[in-house]
């Protein structure tokens, strides 16, 4: 998650940490003449958990409600899509965002580079100082996409030494810094610079060129965040920092059903996301009164959120009996 660090500056505040130094910034914007405001299942030491049925999952709606009445949530939010972010880049719209940083936006937008515009990388909000999130950005050394090999593959021997190579330091290079001695120089101190073959050809960026010798990137295998070192600006490794102090111990792993499991999982979890979804806007923007908040629980309940909590808690048990 981002916030524009130049507006924070600008209104003389910090960048905020807690809930309560959140709902300050947000009114600080709300009130200024240059600014507009624009489910997940987890684990506790290995028990699997479905947010909407926690009742913290109340105080964050309670509190998003506060919010919504106050004028510190985009009216909007429901309909909101990517074109959202054009308007986070402009002059006073949108001052927090997901994913993006200063360079991204100002280039994506055509921003003048003389124009205050800086992004600084946020925590997601906690209820006490020196508390440590418990979800947000998760900077893993390996990329975490799901990969398979068909039935119909010819040399499944051959494919699985191929993907086992991504995992590598040798494929990590490759993937991302390209060629030794002709794209890409190894350092001293174990960092990596490119060479002028990417970084000074007059008929390409220096973008455009790294991604015409490298993978770009990459969808799965070994992953590393400094090959952005001399992409991006400072402000993108300063954000990963603060980003990679975020605790993800309470994330799921990468487990998996079994077809049985996935297929009753399906057929439950329609109903009770469309049911979350539905209700949680509702009572965010006030039309749903929070006296019914119980029987909505049990609404989820009846809908087959616990089953769907037993189907993950065996995905997990396996996935832990295999580590």
């Amino acid at each position: 998650m981002s916030i524009r660090k130049d507006l924070l500056d600008e209104l003389g505040l910090s960048v905020p940490e807690t809930i309560g130094e959140w709902h300050n910034v947000l009114c600080a914007f709300r009130d200024s003449s240059r600014v507009s405001i624009p489910l997940e299942f987890y684990q506790v030491e290995g028990q699997v958990h479905f947010e909407p049925l926690e009742k913290e999952y109340r105080q964050y709606v309670e509190l998003l409600r506060d919010w919504y009445t106050e004028g510190l949530i985009d009216p909007n939010f429901v309909t909101n899509d990517a074109s959202m972010i054009t308007p986070f880049a402009d002059y006073g719209a949108g001052p927090t965002a997901w994913g993006f940083t200063t360079d991204i936006l100002k280039t994506s937008f055509g921003l003048n580079e003389e124009e205050k515009f800086y992004i600084a990388g946020v925590l997601s909000p906690v209820i006490n100082k020196g508390d440590k999130p418990a979800s947000g950005f998760n900077g893993s050394t390996y990329a975490a996409y799901p990969f398979c090999i068909s039935n119909t593959c010819k040399n499944v021997d051959l494919a699985l030494s191929w993907l086992d190579f991504q995992f590598s330091r040798e494929a990590m290079e490759i993937n991302n810094y390209g060629v030794e001695g002709q794209t890409y120089m190894k350092n001293n101190d174990g960092s990596y610079s490119y060479t002028e073959y990417i970084s000074a050809d007059p008929d390409y960026s220096f973008v455009d060129k790294l991604y015409m010798a490298t993978w770009g990137n990459t969808n799965f295998g070994r992953y590393t965040w400094e090959k952005y070192d001399a992409v991006y600006e400072e402000s993108l490794r300063e954000c990963q920092a603060i980003w990679q102090a975020e605790d993800m111990s309470m994330a799921l792993p990468n487990i998996s059903m079994t077809d049985e499991e996935g297929t009753r999982y399906n057929s439950l979890y329609t109903a009770v996301d469309t049911l979350v979804q539905e209700k949680t806007v509702k009572y965010i923007m006030g039309s749903e009164s929070m006296d019914t908040y119980d029987a909505f629980v049990e609404q989820i309940k009846s809908h087959g959120a616990e089953e769907c909590i037993e189907i993950y808690q065996k995905a997990l048990n396996r996935y832990n009996a295999r580590k």
